[in-house]
């Protein structure tokens, strides 16, 4: 079940329009106090949260997702930078878009955000690679070239193809574009990387390949 939680009846009416999939499978709320006190919100339900909700400061937003934790939330907002993107991943949220994502874009990161992913806006993953990159080359047991091969080297060559769109940025649906494959098998190949590299979504795997290339 989704949950659609704003204030402003345009940004519902806008969900909407990218979820005719969902139809009767999502309900709203227009605060949040009344998520917090929605006690049917489970761990399987998907909280889509507009930032810009009626009198929640972006510091109210960060405490109530921390203080939160079973409640998955894809959080979207008007401003959308990197910084603010990197606040709210942190404090727990399973994706952070842009409030006027376009409905198709929508429609395919929910289900992907339902099945477990974190969703970023390419912007975001490109920050979060180059705060995260390993400035302790040196310092390590083992070489660059080393923990290459030995990361790289489990993949197959279709699948490095996409590991390393994955470190552009790049959706599921631009990958299959490029390589000529269905999203489906996207999809297929990314649950074998996850594997095989000890990794459990696109953030993780992209901050991972990005200190080896």
């Amino acid at each position: 079940m989704l949950v659609l939680c704003s204030h402003d009846t345009g940004q519902i009416e806008r969900w909407r329009s990218g979820l005719s999939a969902y139809r009767g499978r999502y309900r709203t709320c227009d605060s949040l106090e009344a998520l917090a006190s929605d006690a049917s919100i489970g761990p399987d339900d998907l909280v889509l949260l507009d930032m810009e909700i009626a009198g929640a400061s972006i510091e109210r937003i960060l405490t109530f997702i921390a203080t939160h934790p079973l409640i998955r939330i894809f959080a979207f907002s008007s401003r959308h930078t990197p910084e603010e993107g990197e606040a709210v991943i942190a404090a727990g949220a399973r994706g952070y878009a842009n409030r006027y994502m376009h409905p198709d874009v929508l429609a395919q990161a929910v289900p992907l955000v339902e099945q477990g992913e974190v969703w970023l806006g390419a912007d975001l993953v490109l920050h979060l690679i180059r705060r995260n990159s390993p400035a302790r080359e040196s310092a390590e047991s083992f070489s660059r070239e080393e923990r290459h091969d030995a990361v790289l080297g489990k993949l197959t060559p279709r699948e490095r193809e996409i590991a390393c769109r994955i470190v552009q940025g790049k959706s599921n649906k631009v990958i299959a574009r490029e390589l000529g494959i269905t999203e489906r098998t996207i999809k297929a190949h990314l649950g074998a990387i996850y594997r095989k590299t000890g990794t459990n979504d696109r953030l993780q795997l992209a901050l991972m390949l990005q200190s080896l290339l």
